[in-house]
């Protein structure tokens, strides 16, 4: 029996965690990991194969009727020319580490109870900060993702299933940081509460109001954009082409315009806009325009479906589908294949 009225404690021996809820930090690294992997993948397609891979791999995974394209190629999909998915990856990422890192560090010490009271009182006070950058992190992204997902609903009358699988991620880090008791519990002191309650309320307001301070630069456009062309008009116009075309772009419809080329699009598809720009206006006027929007100019939007349009801006050259914006070269290469076929065909 030991004599010393101290007690000590093994050396190398482990602190007791104070670690707040594993469970509940399991469960924010499983749903920020899944998180990270789709939204890792949206970002490394777009950033190697542009939107023409978006629309590609939104069909492959929702059919060819999906319209998450649309969407993740829409001008609302990226802020500061940097797409969302991006963000959103270094988002899900950041609280990967937040939530795994306290379970993975080991605090060993050599020493007594008191030593074991110190290294516990950091231990909380770390603890203590990490639970609040998890709350600010995951109340932005919900916040964030909630107002996203009403865009789509409600502005784009769309859907997308990429889109709605990382909102409901969010939403659920949330809940469970909100819920799990991220934002204090008994033990906590109410000073600590009312502080990381404050911190998850606060980059609420905060996301809200820039997000909506982002967006209403895109909305405003794209207002002015339809009211300029038929300001007396309920039925949205597309903005008007002011770029002359080139003799190659003349040469390139004429082309098109022999296959029977339709040019897919919606009055507020920026990316449809550019392709008009490239081409120019004498030679978008030899080439048939179906607006897809419901709420556009003399709208097709049952012709888009039966034609089964993955998004914005579809060419359709001699009855084939080519997704996506596409450079004059492109397009010359798009129509010299499909002549090869043709001739292949009639041989």
């Amino acid at each position: 029996m030991n004599s010393d009225p101290t007690e000590h404690i093994d050396e190398n021996s482990q602190v007791p965690s104070s670690t707040w809820s594993p469970a509940a930090r399991k469960a924010m690294v499983g749903l920020a990991s899944v998180g990270a992997v789709e939204t890792g993948l949206l970002s490394y397609v777009k950033f190697t194969e542009g939107s023409i891979g978006i629309q590609n791999l939104c069909s492959a995974v929702s059919g060819s009727e999906g319209s998450c394209g649309l969407v993740l190629d829409s001008s609302y999909a990226s802020i500061a020319g940097i797409p969302l998915t991006f963000y959103g990856f270094c988002a899900y990422v950041i609280v990967t580490i937040l939530a795994l890192s306290p379970m993975l560090s080991k605090v060993e010490f050599v020493g007594n109870l008191d030593s074991a009271q110190i290294v516990n009182e950091e231990k909380d006070s770390n603890d203590f900060l990490n639970r609040m950058f998890l709350l600010i992190a995951t109340t932005s992204m919900a916040t964030f993702s909630v107002y996203l997902v009403s865009i789509i609903l409600f502005v784009l009358k769309t859907s997308c299933e990429f889109c709605f699988v990382s909102a409901a991620l969010s939403v659920s880090l949330g809940a469970v940081a909100w819920f799990g008791g991220a934002a204090g519990n008994s033990a906590n002191s109410a000073s600590q509460t009312r502080t990381v309650v404050l911190g998850g309320l606060l980059p609420f307001a905060f996301t809200t109001l820039a997000t909506i301070l982002i967006y209403s630069n895109v909305e405003n456009t794209t207002t002015l954009q339809s009211t300029t062309v038929a300001p007396n008009k309920k039925e949205m116009e597309p903005p008007p082409i002011v770029t002359a075309s080139s003799e190659r772009a003349l040469l390139l419809s004429a082309e098109l315009q022999s296959l029977k080329a339709r040019f897919f699009g919606a009055f507020w598809c920026t990316h449809c806009y550019e392709q008009k720009e490239r081409l120019g206006k004498e030679a978008m006027g030899r080439i048939l325009y179906i607006e897809c929007d419901r709420e556009g100019k003399n709208s097709q939007n049952d012709l888009c479906k039966a034609r089964k349009v993955p998004g914005y801006p579809t060419w359709e050259i001699n009855g084939e589908l080519f997704p996506g914006e596409q450079s004059i070269e492109e397009l010359e290469n798009i129509v010299k294949d499909v002549k090869i076929k043709m001739s292949a065909l009639k041989d």
